[in-house]
């Protein structure tokens, strides 16, 4: 009779069902308008305050709410991201419009994502406002992130990069003590597991300082990881510990978060073909396949906000330590490790304010890294960065202004940042256009090199973005359509080189300018139904308008594919039992065309182009199987994903990062359970 109920349910689906997705298997909020290089409307979308508003808490009582707000930024792009199917952060990202993932095929691996077309390295990446970078290369270190306890991702500009991502904690303010625990697992030794708690209380210290309005609250979250991978000399490992204390009260809020961990990867060169190309799908020769790369890393922050005019200031104190070492025999300077550690303080302040119709909203962060004397550099060195910026957000003549003007100076680079963006609803279509002025600031590895792995930079030069983006997203009946176009300016732009049979790769400055154009187009049908069939199609097109100004300029044309996408056929029923079981049972596909694509760097893990003669990556293409069910009332999420499906039975193989095959074909599970009391 179950049976029986829930197969009517989910395939004699009613015209009727288009409600709004239950949160629980929520999709990502698949935006055009999140475009990566538009600037955001309104500079005070942000989330509400990260004491107060738990993503998770909607079928749970919550605590009075103080009027504190995050200083998040951007457009969301993910659903919550402990209930994805996902192992990492750059999985989640790669669903934006335009957006590329350099896929190495090992969970949590140290994949790039470009946006527009951009070099992964032109991606900022921030946790409760603090830049997780890796200190001495720049590149954002997605795989530190603590993906179990973020609260969905936000997409848009930054100002020390063309690309931020910002990350934060979710709240976890329940009525209630609340433990969360996921696993997941795999072949190939995957093992993925958390565990988090977290409590909030008002004690009588707090109630005597604010009443019934106080709360207090404590995080607590570790988490392990280990994956093989399919040969030698990729697999990852690593466990993070974070610590959180918050008080929140009428007049003041303050917390103070800890998190410490320890990752390591394989810094294999790839599996090397054995006279044929194709062979690489063998797996049976691995290069270098001891190499490894070790991050150990701390970080330290304390918030304060505080109402002043009256909207509450925040202001982050920041210390980050992390020691980066590369392990390999193929150390030009005949040293086995290369590496460095390095301190990074800062201060990040951001004040809200309203005059009239404008919602302004000021941010001065800056921060000193300082690197002690390794085997990867000459000597120490201390470089500073600071940003400030305005952004005002405001109605006028029937659209939805976002302005912004700031500066941005670090290290053998200074540049201006000015955008603007303006929103227009028509009926059922939101209408966009945007342009803004940028740079990108370098890194240590690109000034001075890597130990004989990377040769530096020669002169400096500031490069410069000027980015123009339009598009628009529509709701049709059962259809929602969505296109969008970006124009960038790259000026003077930094790359890494890489050429074929050498070991060490080299940052160079381009003489002029790579302009890009990217297209993405969106279809989905029923898409928002909460029973039934769905299908969601989305297609991206990039091209370097200037290829032939050049070499380099060649290499950069085909980074990234010319045309990429993902398709997903899925059936869906939701709030079934008396709201007790959502389930979602999906095809999903991805595919590219040829390309020329991007080198893996392993002992930087940055990624560079390729040279003229190398072999391009085939077009092709993966096919997985996902089913996802929430269970009672959101307690707990599983899916079941069979990946890679058609690997070594309908072709031999794919890859989107040269030498690193993608998975054959596997099977995974994952669980996530919410724990109230």
């Amino acid at each position: 009779m179950l049976f029986r109920s829930f197969a009517l349910s989910l395939f004699l689906a009613l015209p009727a069902a288009q409600a709004q997705l239950a949160d629980s298997l929520a999709l990502p909020a698949d935006s055009l308008l999140a475009d990566p290089l538009a600037v955001p409307v309104d500079t005070l979308d942000v989330p509400a305050d990260s004491l107060a508003a738990d993503s998770l808490a909607a079928r749970r009582p919550a605590l009075p709410v103080v009027s504190f707000s995050s200083d998040a930024a951007g457009r969301v792009v993910s659903g919550i991201p402990t209930r994805r199917p996902v192992f990492g952060a750059a999985h989640l990202l790669a669903e934006a419009p335009g957006a590329f993932l350099h896929d190495l095929g090992v969970p949590a691996a140290a994949g790039g994502v470009s946006f527009g077309g951009l070099g992964p390295r032109r991606t900022a990446l921030t946790l409760g406002g603090v830049p997780v970078s890796n200190l001495l290369s720049g590149r954002p270190a997605f795989e530190l992130l603590p993906l179990d306890v973020l609260a969905p991702l936000r997409l848009g500009p930054d100002g020390t990069e063309p690309v931020g991502v910002a990350a934060d904690l979710r709240a976890f303010a329940a009525a209630v003590p609340v433990t969360e625990l996921r696993y997941r697992t795999g072949p190939d030794g995957i093992q993925f597991i958390s565990a988090t708690h977290a409590q909030t209380r008002r004690p009588d210290f707090a109630r005597a300082l604010g009443g019934d309005r106080a709360r207090l609250q404590a995080l607590f979250h570790v988490s392990g990881r280990t994956a093989d991978g399919e040969f030698a000399g990729v697999g990852v490992s690593g466990w993070q510990v974070i610590g959180r204390v918050g008080l929140a009260l009428p007049a003041f809020s303050v917390e103070v978060t800890e998190r410490h961990g320890r990752d390591r990867a394989g810094a294999s060169d790839g599996v090397a073909p054995t006279g044929v190309f194709e062979t690489v799908f063998d797996r049976a020769n691995p290069l270098n396949p001891n190499a490894e790369r070790e991050t150990i890393r701390n970080d330290l922050a304390a918030t304060l906000r505080l109402p002043v005019l009256p909207a509450p200031l925040t202001a982050t104190a920041f210390w980050t330590a992390e020691t980066f070492r590369y392990f390999g025999s193929n150390v030009p300077t005949g040293a086995d490790t290369v590496g460095a550690r390095a301190d990074r303080v800062g201060l990040r302040l951001v004040q809200p304010l309203r005059i009239g119709v404008h919602r302004l909203r000021a941010v001065a962060e800056g921060w000193v890294t300082r690197t002690r004397r390794g085997t990867a550099f000459p000597g120490a060195d201390r470089a500073r960065t600071l940003h400030l910026a305005v952004h005002d957000s405001l109605a006028l003549a029937g659209f939805d202004l976002g302005l912004e003007a700031g500066f941005t100076s670090a290290a053998a680079a200074s540049f201006p940042v000015v955008g603007v963006r303006a929103d227009q609803a028509l009926g059922p279509v939101q209408a966009f256009v945007s342009a803004r002025l940028a740079g990108a600031t370098p890194s240590r590895v690109e000034r001075e090199g890597f130990g004989g792995l990377a040769q530096p930079l020669g002169p400096a030069r500031t490069e410069r973005s000027l980015t123009l983006a339009a598009g628009f997203d529509a709701e049709l009946g059962p259809f929602d359509l969505g296109l969008s176009g970006t124009l960038v300016q790259q000026t003077d732009p930094r790359v890494l080189l890489v050429e074929d049979g050498d070991l060490a790769a080299a940052f160079t400055t381009v003489d002029g300018a790579f302009r890009r154009a990217t297209g993405t187009v969106r279809l989905a049908w029923r898409d928002r139904a909460s029973r039934g069939l769905y299908l969601r199609l989305r297609a991206n097109a990039h091209a370097l308008l200037n290829a032939a100004d050049s070499p380099v300029h060649e290499r950069a044309a085909e980074a990234v594919p010319p045309v990429w996408g993902e398709a997903r056929l899925g059936a869906r029923a939701l709030n079934l039992f008396d709201g007790n079981l959502d389930i979602d049972i999906a095809a999903r596909g991805r595919g590219w065309s040829a390309f020329r694509g991007r080198s893996f760097h392993a002992p930087t893990a940055l990624y560079a182009l390729r040279p003229l003669n190398a072999r391009p990556v085939d077009a092709s293409g993966t096919l997985d199987l996902v089913t996802e069910a929430a269970i009672g009332s959101g307690r707990a999420t599983v899916f079941i994903a069979y990946e890679n499906l058609l690997a070594s039975r309908a072709y031999a193989g794919a890859y989107v990062v040269p030498v690193y095959p993608l998975p054959n074909p596997r099977l995974r599970f994952g669980v996530f359970w919410l724990l109230p009391n």
